[in-house]
C-alpha cells in the first residue's frame, strides 16, 4: 500500500474495509500506521457495516491484540440494534473478540444474550446451529468478562451438551473447547451438571489427546464447582503422570495438586509425580504456586519433608515478591522458614496498626482501610488465632462446635435453599444470651455466604437492617461482596438489633453479654474487623470464636 499502488481506504467499500483488516490479523501485519488509517477507515463506515463486517473487524482487532477502546466500543453500539441478524458465528466470534481484549461492553453482553432466548432463536435459528467451538467461545467470552447471563448459559448449555456426547468424528468438541467451557462455567461459578456430565464424558474419551494445559484447566474447573466426577479425575491423573516433567508448566502442576486437594481426591501416584516434579522445578514457581501446592499437600496429609524444605527455601528466595496470603497458607501447611515467619509476623503487627481502636474509628474509616492493611483474603489459622489473642477474644469450646454442626445440618435439611445458595460451602452459626440471669434472653442463627457476585436483596431481613457494623473491600478478590460473608451477616443483625435497644433504653446488654461465633472457613479479613467492631461497640462482650480447622 505505498506508492502508486496505495489506495484510499475511504473509498473503500464496508465488505472490502472489513477484508482489508481481516487480512492484516490474519498474516499478522502490525504496521502501525496502516492500523490506525484503517481505524479512521471503519469510524467513518461504521453505519454501513452489517452482521459480517462488524464480527469480522472485532475479530481482527482482538487477533492483531489492538485494543483501540474508543473504536471498538462503537462498534459494540453499533452491534446492539443488529445483533438479531448475527449468526452463530458471528455471536461467538464477537462475544471472543471482546473477551480477548478484556473490554467489558455489557449492552452488548445482554443483547447477545436476549438473542439466543428470542422465541424460536434458541432451537431453530441459533444454539443449534452453533458448531462445537462456537459454544465454547461464547461461555469463554462470559467467564473471562465475569459476565453472568444465566439464561442465555442455560440455552447454550442445553444445546452443547447433546452434542458433545453425540458429535461426530468429523466435527467433535476439541480438548480446548471442552476445557475452555467447563473453566467459563467454573470462573462465574454457574453448576450446570448436565453440560458438566457431558464435559466429563466426552473429556474422559478424549484424554489420550489433552495436553497439560487442558489437564490442569479441567482439573481447576470442576474443582472450582466442587464437583469431583471420579471417572474423570481418575482418567485426568493417569493422563498427567504418564506424562514428563518438562511438559508441565509450574502453574500446571500448582492446579492440579490444589484441585485434587479441594475435592479431597487422593492418588498416591499422581502426587508422588507432583512432589518430585515440584522440587525439580521450585525455583520456576510463582510465590502463590508455591503457596497452593504447599496447602495441597497439607490438606491431602501428605507428608514429604522433602518437599517442604524446597518448598522453604524457593520461598526464601522470593521474600520480596511475598503476600500475607501465601505466606499465610505456607506456614499453615508446615513450611518451616525464619524468612516466613518473621514476613508474617510484621505482616500481622502492620495490620493490627493500622486499624481504628474506637467505633466510630471503624464508621468513618476509607472502605478500602484493609485493603492496604494487608494484601490477603485470610491470615489461615495461625494467622487468625493471633489476631484473636491480641483482641483477647477467646477460643470456644468443643460442645459449641458440635452445636454449630448439628444447628447447621438441621437448617440446611429443613430448607435446601440454603445449601443451594451456600459459596464454597461456607456457613456460620451464631449464639447469643443478653442479660443477667434468670432474666436473660438467649438466641442463635444460622446462615451461609452467597455467591461472590451476589447482590443484596432489599426483601432479605439480613441485609435490610441498618447495622453499626461496615464491611470492608479486601485487597485479594476485591470483587466479592464481603457484606455476602455468613459471619458478617449474623453479627451486623445482632448489633443493629443490640443497637436499637440501647438508643431506646432497653438493652441489657451493658450489663452482660455473651457471643458465641463459629465459622465453618478461616474467616476473611473483613469478618475479622466485624468481630473487633463488635467487640468495641460492645465492651462488655464475653467473646468466643471456633471454625472447623481451629477447633
Amino acid at each position: 500500500m505505498q506508492g502508486q499502488d496505495q489506495i484510499e481506504l475511504k473509498d473503500l467499500a464496508p465488505q472490502d474495509l472489513a477484508k482489508m483488516v481481516w487480512s492484516c490479523a490474519s498474516s499478522r501485519v502490525l504496521e502501525d500506521t496502516l492500523i490506525a488509517r484503517i481505524s479512521c477507515s471503519v469510524w467513518d463506515s461504521l453505519p454501513q457495516f452489517d452482521a459480517q463486517c462488524l464480527s469480522s473487524t472485532v475479530w481482527s482487532f482482538a487477533t492483531l491484540r489492538r485494543s483501540d477502546k474508543p473504536l471498538l466500543a462503537a462498534v459494540a453500539s453499533c452491534s446492539v440494534p443488529t445483533v438479531t441478524q448475527f449468526s452463530p458465528r458471528h455471536i461467538s466470534t464477537t462475544a471472543w473478540a471482546y473477551a480477548k481484549l478484556r473490554l467489558r461492553h455489557v449492552p452488548l453482553m445482554k443483547a447477545i444474550s436476549y438473542t439466543a432466548l428470542a422465541p424460536g432463536s434458541l432451537e431453530d435459528m441459533l444454539l443449534n446451529k452453533f458448531r462445537p467451538a462456537e459454544p465454547a467461545n461464547s461461555v469463554w467470552a462470559c467467564g473471562t468478562l465475569e459476565f453472568l447471563g444465566r439464561p442465555a448459559l442455560g440455552a447454550i448449555a442445553s444445546s452443547a451438551a447433546p452434542q458433545m456426547t453425540r458429535s461426530s468424528r468429523r466435527r467433535p468438541y476439541r480438548p480446548q473447547d471442552l476445557s475452555n467451557i467447563a473453566w467459563a462455567f467454573a470462573r462465574i461459578r454457574v453448576l450446570n451438571s448436565p453440560l458438566l456430565d457431558a464435559v466429563a464424558t466426552a473429556s474422559i474419551h478424549q484424554i489420550h489427546d489433552f495436553g497439560p494445559q487442558h489437564l490442569a484447566t479441567t482439573a481447576w474447573s470442576f474443582a472450582r464447582l466442587r464437583l469431583l466426577q471420579l471417572p474423570l479425575f481418575d482418567a485426568l491423573a493417569e493422563s498427567a503422570t504418564r506424562r514428563r516433567v518438562e511438559d508441565f508448566r509450574t502453574q500446571h502442576l500448582a492446579n492440579i495438586v490444589w484441585a485434587c486437594a479441594l475435592l479431597r481426591y487422593e492418588h498416591t501416584q499422581l502426587m508422588d509425580c507432583v512432589s518430585g516434579w515440584t522440587v525439580s522445578k521450585a525455583s520456576e514457581f510463582a510465590h502463590m504456586e508455591l503457596s497452593n501446592t504447599a496447602w495441597a499437600f497439607a490438606a491431602l496429609s501428605f507428608v514429604d519433608e522433602h518437599l517442604l524444605e524446597t518448598v522453604a527455601s524457593a520461598a526464601g528466595s522470593k521474600i520480596d515478591a511475598m503476600d500475607a496470603q501465601a505466606v499465610a497458607a505456607m506456614i499453615d501447611a508446615g513450611v518451616k522458614s525464619e524468612a516466613l515467619e518473621h514476613f508474617f509476623d510484621d505482616a500481622l503487627d502492620g495490620f493490627l496498626q493500622a486499624l481504628p481502636d474506637t467505633a466510630d474509628g471503624w464508621q468513618s474509616a476509607d472502605s478500602k482501610l484493609l485493603a492496604t492493611a494487608a494484601v490477603a483474603d485470610n491470615f489461615g489459622v495461625s494467622g487468625t488465632s493471633k489476631v484473636l489473642q491480641a483482641w483477647s477474644l477467646s477460643a470456644a469450646d468443643s460442645t459449641f462446635h458440635r452445636r454449630a454442626a448439628e444447628a447447621a445440618a438441621w437448617e440446611m435439611a429443613s430448607d435446601s435453599r440454603l445449601l443451594a445458595d451456600a459459596s464454597d460451602g461456607a456457613w456460620a452459626f451464631l449464639e447469643w444470651e443478653v442479660g443477667e440471669s434468670p432474666s436473660s434472653r438467649q438466641g442463635s442463627a444460622v446462615c451461609v455466604t452467597g455467591h461472590s457476585f451476589a447482590q443484596p436483596t432489599e426483601s432479605e431481613s439480613w441485609w435490610a437492617e441498618e447495622s453499626p457494623i461496615r464491611a470492608f473491600q479486601l485487597a485479594v478478590r476485591g470483587n466479592v461482596q464481603r457484606a455476602a460473608c455468613a459471619e458478617f451477616r449474623l453479627l451486623a443483625r445482632l448489633a443493629a438489633e443490640l443497637q436499637q435497644e440501647r438508643q431506646e433504653g432497653t438493652s441489657d446488654a451493658e450489663t452482660r453479654l455473651q457471643v458465641r461465633l463459629f465459622a465453618s472457613k478461616t474467616p476473611c479479613l473483613s469478618c475479622l474487623a466485624a468481630m473487633r467492631q463488635f467487640q468495641l461497640l460492645f465492651p462488655r462482650t464475653q467473646f468466643y470464636f471456633a471454625s472447623e480447622r481451629m477447633a
